[in-house]
């Protein structure tokens, strides 16, 4: 078994991924934010297994700082894929930290 593991996504190539399995207990609306540092603004895009995405650009800042990103929408209760790349900015210098979701309320 191959398993690989980071602290942080950084160095990302034009079509790199970091992608994360998660359970979800219930289907509905979850916040999405984002821990992340760079040099400028950045756009992140996040898509699910379910082809829900979301895309968002922001300023970033040499330390990481968590930034949200918009509601994602899960249909189905289970496990899912969480994709998140880079698709526009410094590339060099963005680092990514952690993905957390938490129920819309």
């Amino acid at each position: 078994m191959n398993v690989k593991f980071a602290n942080q996504v950084r160095k990302w190539s034009d079509a790199g991924q970091a992608v994360w399995s998660v359970d979800v207990c219930e289907a509905g609306d979850y916040r999405l934010e984002l821990t992340y540092k760079g040099e400028g603004r950045l756009a992140w895009r996040i898509e699910t297994d379910e082809g829900v995405r979301l895309q968002n650009q922001q300023n970033s800042s040499p330390v990481y700082h968590a930034c949200p990103m918009g509601l994602l929408t899960f249909h189905k209760p289970g496990r899912h894929t969480i994709a998140v790349s880079l698709v526009e900015g410094n590339r060099e210098q963005a680092s990514l930290e952690a993905v957390r979701l938490s129920p819309a309320e």
